[in-house]
């Protein structure tokens, strides 16, 4: 049961990192140019780049929603794996 636990756990929080990579990943195009690159046009923030950031907050919420659960998840299972050592020690 140990052996289970501690690969579910840790497969838990691998899981949860790569999730929240994206999640704190800089989006550079995000008005359509790049936003480290800027030329002498003036950005326009208009319903296109409106609807992008919806779909990036979105996306988002929904990476670290489950970046978050996996991370408590696997942060339980390593919690129970050294109460049970504990328990067989003693």
């Amino acid at each position: 049961m140990g052996k289970f636990l501690g690969h579910a756990s840790l497969l838990a929080s691998i899981v949860s990192c790569g999730l929240a990579f994206p999640v704190i990943n800089v989006q550079w195009d995000f008005f359509g140019a790049r936003l480290d690159r800027p030329d002498d046009g003036e950005r326009v923030f208009d319903e296109a780049a409106l609807l992008r950031l919806g779909d990036l907050v979105a996306r988002r919420t929904a990476l670290y929603s489950w970046a978050w659960r996996l991370a408590v998840a696997g942060g339980t299972g390593f919690a129970i794996l050294v109460g049970l050592a504990t328990l067989h020690l003693q």
